[in-house]
């Protein structure tokens, strides 16, 4: 079984309160990247599908003392369960936010792995980012496609050659 962990980090201008608060609603962050929401039972439950055949139940849980949410991802395509962990710290400039992502065999990340490396879960982590931003200042999340993964593919291989 392939297994990649990686971490992003960053730090956005919102208080550690106000970001705590956006990871309330997990569902909206889009951590299965390219799936689309399916089923939807709570804002810490949801399935995603990539396909006809092959859906993932999110299930986020939530750890206050040490502002972190872990999100288990369980897809009925393999064995293991794929984690996206979000942990939380407080800084002068607003909070920094640590995105670990350790995929287990999620089908378009894993594929993407395979293509451009890493820099497919930063596209991910990125999103989750974005989506967190967006529920702080009141705006729109967005979920990414599995065509937007797939161009940001085609765009990697495309510039492969010229290094």
């Amino acid at each position: 079984m392939l297994e990649s962990t990686h971490t992003y980090q960053v730090i956005i201008p919102y208080s550690i309160e106000e970001v705590w608060q956006a990871l309330k609603h997990a569902a909206d962050l889009d951590v299965a990247g390219g799936q689309e929401i399916v089923e939807r039972v709570s804002d810490a439950e949801w399935t995603t599908a990539l396909d006809e055949r092959h859906s993932t139940r999110c299930t986020a849980a939530y750890d206050e003392a040490a502002r972190r949410m872990d999100v288990t991802m369980d897809s009925t395509a393999k064995h293991e369960n794929d984690t996206t962990s979000i942990s939380l710290a407080s800084v002068d400039a607003g909070t920094e936010v640590t995105v670990e992502q350790t995929v287990r065999g999620n089908f378009v990340v894993m594929k993407m792995l395979q293509l451009v490396g890493v820099g497919a879960l930063d596209k991910v982590a990125g999103s989750i980012v974005s989506n967190i931003e967006a529920l702080c200042s009141g705006g729109e999340t967005r979920r990414m496609s599995t065509e937007d993964l797939e161009a940001y593919a085609k765009e990697r291989v495309a510039d492969w050659g010229k290094d």
